[in-house]
């Protein structure tokens, strides 16, 4: 609406200046030069100038005349202010820069002051002239109370009641500057400095008094800009330095007006130079705001970068006390499943030395025998168990083998119905002739842990329960649903289910290694499982990689021959190595070596039909043992196992793997070798009896 109302006037003006000067071009003006103080005349004069002169003879020297030095300053001026409100208004757009939108207002007020005053050195008649010195002090009025209200903006003062009303007082000038008679008396007042004229019309009394009060009204903005420049207020001098230069052009020109003096009009020149003083200010505002967002910017990216490493600290912390935590609970578990069995083997073997000791042979020192190997056994099996679960096992795990689903459901459903109450009924649903990648036995492992489960998870105290297994191919994927309609499962129990020795069941009732056990086989395979549960309905989900067509294997199994076969025996550990060798010495002629070197030694000049080595030993353990018999004797590698009672790292895992060598967990059983013995016997056949691939 400003904007609109000040192009209105400029229009306004320039119609009335393009009037005046085609009038003016027709024929020469007549003007008053030479004299110090022209006296006033009458618009009656110009008038009888314009017939006596004809237009081919003024006409070049007008059109040089039109634009003269004051008329260029006071046009860059005004073009200047332009520019500079159209800036403060942009900024202005900001919540931190909101003030100088005041500013951008009072730019463009004194952009129409300068296009005003042009008309003062311009050949135009009384008429025209006198019309646009009123709108000039209707601006100069609107200028002064918008620097007031700049002030108050930018010092955040809040003006009283008498600066409310002066301002109000002030504002009614405006309008009085343009009743035509009452600040101007009609005459024309004419003067030349530096070989310019100048033309203004003759203000009246009021008038004087109307232009004194506006430039008191400057003073007051003055003295605030003072005194914060004095508490050290940034960009105050910059202000006082700008009013300063206004009202010192005001009063020289009001001076020159009056007759005192024959000099240039100056306002121009001062609203150029107070302009360029806020021009100064902006940039100093932007770039006091551009180092301060810079240095907020670095601020905020050292801030980011501390809290990111806070909280990579803490989530690393989080996660060593979960480890611990983890561990803990694992090795409570683990103390509670080995200590039991251990407590029964120590027990017997107790009992049997104090009856050897008083030389008697006890009636039941089989039984405690036979007590004691079974709690090795569980012993053995949850150390197996553990080994699965962190994915250790090579060979004595999962196997990628085609697996017929179907049977390794029939085979896992008779193993689990023993568990299962009279009143449970079990469906089975298989889609078709199912292949999946795997070991049969593991996989019938883990179908035996979730069918169990299922018929645990229906209360006793119902009459009835229901338990289905289903196999159905999806896409690449063979997926094996195991159902049961027990109570569900609550969303803590889900989030725990596959924690070690997590157990819903009654104390001692189960090790909670069943399911993390089956999770660790089904991932060892390229599988997964997964549970979904709600009140009445739990699935145990099995994922696994389809296979189009069954492994063929051989339909003759290998068996050993009738006579004791030779066995090389090789394990650095003495108290192990006489354990197995009494172990073994009813199956096998048995030679021993202590470690690698001795192996060697021995294979260059013996023949063994099955060599049965440690896998961690010093001098390059099993690793160098294999390749020194790969060089040496390569008719052995089909006979060659390996034994461990630890976790094999991820390079002998995938060592043990490339090469095809069966890994045996301790403690060995004769039964488990022999049937690792065969096995590799049978898959070194194949191999052997496959057709080698093209080069």
């Amino acid at each position: 609406m400003y904007v609109g109302a000040c192009v209105a006037i400029c229009a306004s003006v320039f119609i009335e200046l393009v009037r005046d000067l085609i009038v003016k071009l027709s024929v020469p003006p007549c003007r008053v030069l030479g004299s110090a103080r022209p006296s006033s005349s009458s618009s009656s004069s110009f008038d009888s100038c314009r017939e006596d002169l004809h237009l081919q003879a003024v006409l070049p020297v007008e059109l040089r005349g039109v634009l003269n030095v004051p008329v260029v300053v006071t046009l860059t001026a005004a073009v200047f202010g332009l520019c500079v409100g159209a800036l403060a208004f942009l900024l202005g757009g900001s919540p931190r820069w909101s003030r100088y939108r005041i500013l951008s207002a009072s730019a463009w007020t004194a952009s129409v002051f300068c296009a005003l005053e042009v008309v003062s050195t311009l050949p135009v008649r009384p008429s025209t002239l006198l019309f646009a010195m009123q709108l000039e002090g209707a601006c100069a009025v609107l200028y002064v109370i918008l620097w007031q209200v700049y002030t108050d903006r930018y010092l955040k003062l809040r003006p009283r009641k008498w600066e409310l009303a002066l301002r109000a007082a002030v504002g009614l000038l405006a309008g009085a500057w343009l009743v035509p008679g009452l600040m101007y008396d009609g005459t024309t007042v004419e003067f030349e400095a530096l070989g310019v004229a100048y033309h203004y019309p003759t203000p009246t009394r009021a008038g004087a008094a109307a232009f004194a009060i506006e430039v008191l009204c400057l003073v007051l903005p003055l003295l605030r800009y003072v005194r914060a420049f004095r508490q050290g207020t940034e960009g105050a001098a910059i202000h006082v330095a700008a009013i300063a230069t206004i009202l010192a052009a005001a009063i020289h020109d009001a001076l020159v007006v009056t007759g005192v003096g024959d000099r240039p009009l100056l306002l121009p020149i001062g609203v150029i130079a107070s302009v360029g003083s806020l021009i100064v200010l902006l940039a100093r505002s932007f770039v006091a705001d551009a180092r301060q967002l810079d240095h907020l910017t670095h601020h905020l990216e050292q801030v980011a970068a501390d809290r990111t490493n806070e909280l990579v600290d803490a989530e690393a912390a989080l996660m060593r006390a979960e480890k611990l935590a983890a561990l803990g609970r694992l090795s409570a578990g683990v103390a509670h499943e080995v200590n039991n069995p251990a407590a029964a083997v120590a027990g017997n073997i107790e009992y049997l030395r104090q009856e050897l000791e008083a030389g008697r042979i006890p009636p039941d020192a089989l039984a405690s025998i036979d007590d004691s190997l079974d709690a090795i056994d569980r012993i053995a099996k949850i150390v197996r168990q553990l080994l699965d679960l962190g994915r250790a096992a090579t060979t004595a795990g999962p196997s990628t083998r085609t697996v017929s689903v179907s049977r390794a459901i029939q085979k896992a459903l008779g193993t689990a119905r023993t568990s299962f109450r009279p009143s449970i009924t079990v469906t089975t649903t298989v889609s078709g002739e199912l292949f999946a990648r795997g070991d049969e036995a593991a996989l019938v492992q883990v179908l035996v842990n979730l069918l169990v489960n299922a018929a645990q998870a229906i209360p006793t105290t119902r009459t009835e329960g229901k338990v289905a297994i289903a196999a159905t191919e999806e896409g690449e994927r063979i997926v094996i649903a195991v159902t049961d309609d027990g109570t569900g499962m609550t969303e803590d129990t889900q989030r725990r289910l596959f924690d070690p020795f997590f157990t819903t069941k009654p104390f001692g009732e189960g090790t909670g290694l069943g399911l993390p056990l089956s999770l660790g086989i089904v991932r060892s395979i390229g599988g997964d499982l997964r549970v979904e549960s709600r009140p009445g309905q739990t699935t145990m989900f099995v994922d696994l990689p389809a296979s189009a067509t069954p492994t063929t294997t051989s339909t003759e199994r290998l068996r050993l021959h009738g006579h004791r076969r030779t066995m090389l025996l090789v394990e650095d550990d003495d108290r192990v190595r006489t354990a197995l060798a009494r172990m073994l010495s009813s199956a096998f002629i048995l030679e021993i070596a202590s470690g690698v070197e001795a192996a060697v030694d021995r294979l260059r000049h013996e023949t063994f039909d099955v060599v049965l080595s440690d896998w961690k030993m010093p001098d390059g353990g099993g690793r160098r043992l294999y390749e020194e018999i790969a060089r040496r004797r390569p008719d052995l590698m089909k006979s060659l196992l390996f034994v461990t009672g630890g976790v094999l790292s991820d390079a002998d895992a995938s060592f043990l793997e490339r090469h095809h060598a069966p890994v045996l967990q301790k403690p060995l059983v004769v039964e488990k070798l022999l049937d690792a013995i065969r096995r590799a016997e049978s898959d070194a056949s194949l191999r052997s009896a496959a057709p080698s691939s093209p080069p």
